[in-house]
């Protein structure tokens, strides 16, 4: 115990055992069962098999495509060819809880012969060819939008408006036009309907429009991730509002309070989501039961991190049960660090733990830094296991149930104002990593605004890929491995935006490139088949292949119609010899007089103008208004061009 105020003491239950200084039981995992022993596994970081990639890559889209390959966008794009141009639908309408007809109809499917059968796409006005370039260059644009929005933009339709309403982005125009993305954005589908299961027949999946690229993307993360020692369970959730599932999830206390909760493994030095669960009820029609025993267990083992022991997973109060830590020792060979939350609950049993909930009387009795500790010593076959419960006096109560080491704490005494047990220092240095992976893809989020919730789904899992290729790529360049200028993405302040800026603009390169014929320069319909917009990123398609140039500034040699006193008009883009009407009929101050009024300086600048002729005649090209006089004795700028021209 730590502290010199009175302590609220209550005797542990039995087989708990209290520690102190003169009572203290030490236990901590065999060197056969730890995590540097001879079943344990290796650090975190990245895999062999990205390290390999690395060292052979040109851009960040090898990266990309080691963890997310070329077959998955060809079979993205057949579904969605299928999707839009094979399916047979009828339009139906649907009624709401009260019997009444929406206005909004739905697509239902049929067959051929079906009465109104058609097509999804037979009513649009252009269509589009759904290859794996065009997905690979929309996937960019995604990515594009999350590194200059973030989840706060709608779309990313202001990429093709004009200034001041829009951005207009040469990169973006060029790439596709408008309607081809939005488009996409309709068809995309990632699951043949055909093979669809309903409720009650067997091998029924929730999550069947979107379980392929769940598994090929998560499988590529693995593959290109080792974790280490240190595994973090917590939720994320996944912005959703819609009414197409039933599984849609309130909670308050959540950055995010609407949409699809999720349970995700994540590696506790990284943050790198390692596997994840989808939460579609306590009882899904799967079989699957959510008690924390189970989920941990699923995680686990979806992630394949059972193969080695000695691990830690750090979890929060929702997951921590003693419970949980027996069968992680004694499946795994692994040991737990955790809050929990202390209850009122006078009698006590084996599987509680041993500390009650203080009254706010008794928390004001003990000193911040206070705590208690008690262990319970365990067998399982041969060999001994230990776990240890804390109550600790922070800003409150707070309780920590660890089986790591076990044994009675001294409280940090270096650079600290209050002591704390030895279970708190591990748990405050890896259990957000699930709120640090989640924070860094809500700053840079792919997703848009949809109804359809494996869409979202979808963008949820993207945001991860794109986050740990960011992670793996910091680890290589710190360890000089791939391209030297990748070092830039290193930086604290701008290295995060940096990097999604080109990864995205990689991935649409790497799409028009593939779908641009280097021979015959044959374009797919969704590429812009106009004349490129001026870009001089010198990162895009049209940049390094010198298909554009220049800015996107008025340009140097004006085309202007000029209507002369005899009524002709002529279109030049020269200076004109006569003196005209300006085209906007631009009245102002002749210039000239303005520079040969005499020295006076106690005159301000607006009484100088006023003493300047006023007219609405000039040169249409200079576009300045320079008055009869002062035109006859000659106009210096065309002097000054006269002069350059000799």
């Amino acid at each position: 115990n730590c502290g010199t105020a009175p302590q609220p003491v209550r005797e542990v239950h039995a087989p708990w055992i209290e520690l102190t200084k003169d009572n203290d039981f030490k236990w901590k995992p065999s060197w056969q069962d730890s995590y540097g022993g001879p079943h344990g596994g290796p650090p975190s970081g990245p895999s062999q098999y990205i390290i390999g990639k690395a060292r052979a890559a040109t851009s960040l889209s090898d990266i990309f495509l080691a963890i997310v390959p070329i077959t998955f966008f060809n079979t993205i794009a057949l579904l969605s060819m299928k999707y839009c141009y094979e399916d047979w639908v009828v339009e139906k309408c649907g009624r709401d809880l009260n019997g009444n007809v929406k206005k909004r109809k739905h697509f239902s499917e049929c067959d051929e012969s079906t009465e109104g059968a058609r097509h999804r796409g037979d009513s649009l006005k252009q269509q589009f060819t759904i290859t794996p370039g065009f997905i690979l260059a929309w996937i960019g644009i995604l990515i594009l939008n999350g590194a200059h929005s973030g989840a706060g933009q709608r779309t990313s339709r202001k990429y093709w408006r004009s200034p001041p309403y829009g951005l207009a982005l040469p990169y973006v125009m060029n790439t596709m036009s408008r309607n081809a993305f939005e488009f996409l954005r309709r068809y995309i589908h990632f699951a043949d309907n055909s093979k669809s299961k309903k409720k009650d027949m067997p091998g029924y999946d929730p999550l069947f429009k979107v379980s392929y690229p769940l598994e090929v993307m998560m499988g590529g993360i693995r593959q290109t991730w080792t974790a280490g020692k240190y595994i973090t369970i917590d939720e994320s959730m996944i912005r959703y509002m819609g009414r197409a599932i039933s599984y849609v999830q309130y909670m308050p206390a959540k950055p995010i309070k609407h949409g699809i909760k999720v349970y995700a493994a994540c590696c506790g030095a990284s943050g790198v989501l390692l596997a994840f669960r989808v939460f579609t009820g306590n009882e899904d029609a799967t079989g699957f039961h959510n008690s924390t025993v189970t989920i941990c267990d699923t995680l686990i083992k979806q992630a394949n991190l059972h193969v080695h022991r000695g691990r830690v997973l750090v979890t929060d109060n929702y997951y921590t049960t003693v419970a949980l830590a027996k069968y992680l020792f004694t499946e795994y060979r692994w040991t737990l660090i955790g809050m929990i939350i202390p209850t009122e609950k006078k009698s006590r049993e084996d599987e509680e733990i041993p500390f009650l909930k203080l009254s706010n009387g008794a928390l004001k009795e003990v000193v911040r830094g206070w705590y208690r500790e008690a262990a319970l010593p365990r067998k399982h076959e041969r060999t001994n296991y230990a776990i240890q419960c804390t109550s600790w006096r922070d800003k409150k109560q707070v309780c920590f149930l660890n089986s790591n080491e076990v044994g009675a704490s001294e409280g940090k005494r270096e650079k600290e104002i209050i002591a704390a047990p030895r279970a708190q220092q591990d748990y405050v240095r890896y259990f957000n990593a699930v709120d640090r992976n989640d924070r860094d893809s809500a700053d840079y989020s792919t997703s848009v605004r949809t109804s359809r919730y494996y869409l979202r789904i979808f963008f949820w899992v993207l945001d991860r890929v794109v986050h740990s290729m960011y992670v793996i790529v910091c680890y290589l360049a710190a360890g000089n491995i791939g391209k030297p200028e990748w070092k830039k993405y290193m930086n604290k302040s701008t290295g995060r935006h940096d990097f999604q800026i080109a990864l995205a603009l990689d991935l649409m390169r790497l799409g028009l490139e593939l779908d641009i014929d280097s021979e015959t320069g044959e374009k797919a319909n969704w590429i812009r088949q106009t004349p490129p917009e001026p870009c001089k990123c010198d990162m895009c398609y049209f940049c390094i292949n010198g298909i554009t140039d220049g800015i996107s500034h008025k340009r140097k040699h004006r085309v202007v119609t000029t209507e002369y006193a005899c009524g002709t008009q002529v279109s030049a883009s020269q200076c004109s010899t006569e003196r005209v009407l300006l085209a906007d009929l631009k009245r102002g101050y002749c210039r000239m007089c303005y520079h040969n009024l005499p020295a006076t300086p106690k005159l301000r600048t607006s009484e100088k103008k006023k003493l300047c002729r006023s007219t609405s005649h000039g040169c249409p090209i200079c576009d300045e208004p320079i008055c009869k006089s002062c035109w006859e004795k000659g106009y210096d700028k065309h002097a000054e061009k006269k002069r350059k021209v000799d």
